[in-house]
């Protein structure tokens, strides 16, 4: 195939891929409307975190009361202004052994129990004793003790079934559990020991939401995969008939339902949490970056049998800062992390954690403080949503019926990424863009018939994302290189003004393709599952390298320059840039993702960016990618070196850039729009401003004298071809 008709090809499949991102307009606009139009915001705390400051406070036996007033004032922490909303939500954890027997039972061990036999004077049965057993016993010549008896046994029974017998000793009742003390109670040999959960205590948090009736009571529930499948789903059932939760958090690294043996959900467990009680659906607290075993099964079960929808659609995204960071940052730090967590990430429930540093003296002075500081936080907090056009409430979810749009508008997003793929594979070889046309086309048709449409789309938005970030500079480097531009440029007045005005219209026509092909793949990708992170963009750090990889190999084929690398003289200025170039290419590869490190002075300059523009553009475009690009475009046009353009492999930094803000669906799409015109806007500023003053270095160190024997090699090497 000619050049001709290779030009006229990648038209047609560029026109292809355009129609197709017009057709995804309305899937776009729909996440847009999705995104603005959950404005509920849940403030929640934590029921073990008041309860420690309330000891700490001094609350000893009325420590329920000092609870009440603490929660009250985080209710409404504005003395000010009464009206003001502060949390809404809190959350409570399940009762171990342990708290039981801060509740008044007696939780004994084997030899515990056979010392108290002893001083009973009760017979010691061989029936009774079990030298690796837990004995729970309550008096039941107390009421309050009967009462406890009543509530926690059949708990006790259904959580290690088979392990558990009732006995009576004297006035005492209660459960003998064939398991060791240490085991489920405490274990001093085992740093951190976690003992597991029994069950909530239901009348207690009933009894707080009469005195608070706009309280929200969110349960967080561990796995019990011991229990049956029938008592899991009578005890979740229970949870919800007292309490009605929107949404449900999982404590520990399993969901609730997880059956670790079979390393799947329990389905009448999930279809427990689908259907409505009292009239309330519920969905699932997402917790930002925190991967249970099981979530991703559970919030995208949908059984064959019921038409309830799948947990995904009622289920919010729960943002948490600990206890230590809570102590150890200022509050209009924490504020501002809260505040980006439900601008920029789509959360709409905050978890506000008590102030605690790890080695902190336990007094009410200490106490009081951490409370101001948490009042303050919620205080602060609430005035900035509403400012910011957000409201305290129960979180509602996205509405999902994005969905309507998203079957035939992905299909047709990926028709459009598949023919950006062949364009850019199309310059190498048209035999290459062909093959990658076909065997694209083969493994998404494959894909889809094998029911594996997650993968299909995962490996079709990666695909989408390399070409969208290789294609406008690939097609801006084929233009540059061609005999006939070149000619141009040679012929061109070297006035500095209109070599700036090409540059700047370069950069933005680049740029702006680049958006529109970073479009395209953010519709392939525009589904529920990933705007809540239930799914998320794979190959981050690919997307950091192969671009760059792929522009350097088409320059070393387009100006057939390969065998003259070790003919021509050696460029210094050209090397030092090369290698700083691939320096700065692997830095940013190591540092991609969410665990990245950033340099001790980062935090503090991203944090300014945040509080003065609102939302911060990313440094890799801004202070890397863009004025590298920028630079290289001028000095090409300027000194008319065809060896400078290799520089456009650390230059497509920028839009490599660009496009990875948009695979991440969970930030809003405006907010990614403006984050890249941002990049696009300051990354021409200090391109220009940089790069003038590069260029007036230059000519004070002599540096711009014209090195022929690079050009003249290409020059023979074009005669030759």
């Amino acid at each position: 195939m000619n050049r001709l008709n290779l030009e006229r090809w990648l038209k047609w499949m560029l026109a292809v891929a355009t129609l197709m991102l017009l057709i995804n307009v309305p899937v776009l606009a729909q996440r847009v409307q999705m995104e603005q139009a959950s404005r509920n915001v849940q403030l929640v705390i934590d029921d073990a975190d008041i309860t420690a400051l309330a000891l700490m406070l001094g609350g000893g036996e009325n420590v329920r009361q000092v609870k009440a007033d603490i929660i009250e004032r985080l209710i409404h922490p504005n003395p000010d202004n009464p009206q003001q909303q502060g949390i809404n939500t809190l959350a409570v954890n399940e009762d171990t052994l342990k708290d039981l027997a801060k509740k008044g039972a007696m939780v004994l061990s084997a030899a515990d129990f056979n010392r108290l036999l002893v001083a009973m004077d009760e017979p010691q049965e061989k029936d009774l004793l079990n030298g690796n057993a837990t004995y729970v016993l309550f008096d039941t010549r107390d009421p309050v003790q009967t009462s406890m008896a009543k509530q926690w046994t059949p708990l006790i029974q259904a959580r290690w079934p088979g392990f558990t017998s009732t006995l009576q000793v004297g006035t005492l009742s209660g459960v003998r559990i064939n398991l060791g003390y240490d085991q489920i109670v405490e274990n001093p040999a085992v740093p951190y020991f976690v003992p597991p959960a029994i069950g909530l205590d239901i009348p207690l948090y009933q009894s707080l939401q009469k005195q608070f009736p706009d309280l929200t009571i969110l349960p967080r529930l561990t796995n019990k995969p011991e229990m049956t499948e029938e008592d899991q789903v009578a005890y979740l059932r229970k949870i919800r008939e007292a309490f009605s939760p929107n949404v449900m958090v999982f404590a520990g690294s399993e969901v609730y339902g997880f059956n670790p043996a079979k390393n799947r959900i329990r389905p009448k467990i999930v279809e427990a949490m689908g259907e409505p009680v009292n009239g309330q659906m519920m969905g699932i607290g997402l917790i930002e970056n925190f991967n249970q075993k099981g979530l991703d099964s559970l919030v995208k079960y949908r059984s064959s049998e019921s038409q309830l929808p799948p947990l995904k659609v009622n289920s919010v995204r729960l943002h948490s800062i600990s206890l230590a960071e809570m102590a150890a940052d200022s509050v209009p730090v924490i504020v501002s992390r809260f505040m980006l967590a439900v601008q920029e990430r789509n959360i709409r429930m905050l978890y506000i954690h008590t102030p605690s540093a790890p080695l902190e003296v336990k007094t009410i002075d200490q106490a009081e403080r951490n409370l101001d500081k948490m009042t303050n936080v919620v205080g602060r907090t609430t005035a900035n949503l509403e400012q910011a056009g957000y409201q305290v409430g129960t979180a509602s979810p996205f509405d999902a019926s994005i969905e309507r749009f998203y079957p035939i508008g992905h299909l047709l997003a990926m028709v459009g990424g598949l023919m950006l793929a062949t364009a850019v594979a199309s310059r190498f070889s048209p035999v290459l863009g062909g093959s990658v046309f076909v065997l694209g086309a083969l493994a998404v048709a494959g894909l889809k018939l094998l029911d594996k449409d997650g993968l299909a789309v995962s490996g079709m938005a990666f695909t989408t994302a390399i070409a969208a970030a290789t294609l406008a500079t690939q097609w801006l480097a084929a233009r540059l290189t061609s005999p006939r531009e070149h000619e141009r440029i040679q012929m061109r007045s070297t006035r500095t003004g209109k070599i700036w005005k090409t540059v700047i219209g370069q950069f933005l026509v680049t740029s702006l393709v680049t958006v529109a092909a970073a479009l395209l793949m953010a519709a392939i990708i525009s589904q529920y599952n990933f705007s809540l992170k239930i799914d998320e963009f794979r190959g981050v750090r690919a997307l950091y390298l192969l671009p760059s990889v792929l522009i350097a190999g088409y320059l070393m084929i387009r100006l057939r320059v390969v065998k003259h690398i070790f003919l021509s003289p050696l460029n210094v200025a050209i090397l030092i840039c090369f290698v700083v170039v691939s320096g700065v290419m692997i830095y940013l590869s190591t540092r991609s993702g969410n665990n990245a490190a950033t340099l001790p002075f980062e935090e503090q300059f991203r944090s300014l960016l945040d509080r003065t523009l609102g939302v911060r553009p990313r440094t890799k475009e801004f202070l890397i990618g863009h004025p590298l690009f920028i630079a290289t475009l001028y000095f090409y046009h300027r000194y008319r070196n065809k060896s400078t353009l290799f520089l456009l492999v650390g230059g497509v930094i920028g839009q490599m850039s660009m496009v990875s803000t948009f695979t991440h669906l969970h930030t809003p799409l405006i907010i990614s729009l403006i984050r890249t015109g941002y990049g696009i806007g300051f990354g021409l500023l200090i391109g220009l401003a940089g790069t003038w003053l590069l260029d007036k270095l230059i000519g004070l160190w002599g540096l711009k004298r014209r090195r022929p024997s690079m050009n003249e090699h290409l020059a023979a090497s074009e005669k030759r071809a």
